[in-house]
């Protein structure tokens, strides 16, 4: 089990900020960056929107290996993880999260092109370079995203 002030300093994080870089490789092994908004749950995993004619779209059901930066000033999370597009019942969660929690894209939510993803970490390093002594740990998840390990530096 990994310390609970250390995933609390990344949820807090993670729920404060709404904007990020994803990352995802093209069909040609390229790699291609979006600024997106998320929402972050509970279990460190972020739930976004994209249009089916977008390339992230595309990108995302060829691999959902994805990596992700977010920062505010001098802290930032770095974030790799794998995107699942949501079906069923967990869209409607995802759906019903994005929405509440960014209002404006509750105007995008009935459109046919609307699909929602769902990302798992598989590994996160927070770092915060507000203080003289730096602030530097890693998460790293096995595979079902359920026993994190930490390491600091």
């Amino acid at each position: 089990m990994y310390p609970k002030n250390q995933k609390q300093k990344i949820l807090e994080f993670l729920k404060q900020n709404k904007i990020c870089v994803l990352a995802t490789i093209s069909v040609d092994g390229k790699p291609e960056a979006a600024v997106i908004e998320y929402v972050a749950t509970d279990e460190l995993q972020l739930i976004f929107n994209t249009f089916t004619d977008y390339r992230k779209y595309k990108n995302l059901k060829l691999s959902g290996n994805v990596a992700i930066v977010i920062w505010c000033g001098p802290v930032s999370v770095q974030y790799e993880g794998h995107a699942i597009e949501a079906h069923r019942e967990v869209e409607k969660l995802c759906k019903k999260l994005h929405c509440e929690q960014i209002k404006h894209k509750t105007k995008f939510s009935a459109m046919s092109t609307i699909r929602y993803f769902k990302i798992k970490p598989k590994w996160i390093r927070y770092s915060d370079f507000s203080k003289k002594l730096w602030k530097v740990f890693e998460v790293s998840f096995k595979k079902d995203c359920s026993q994190p390990f930490y390491r600091h530096f």
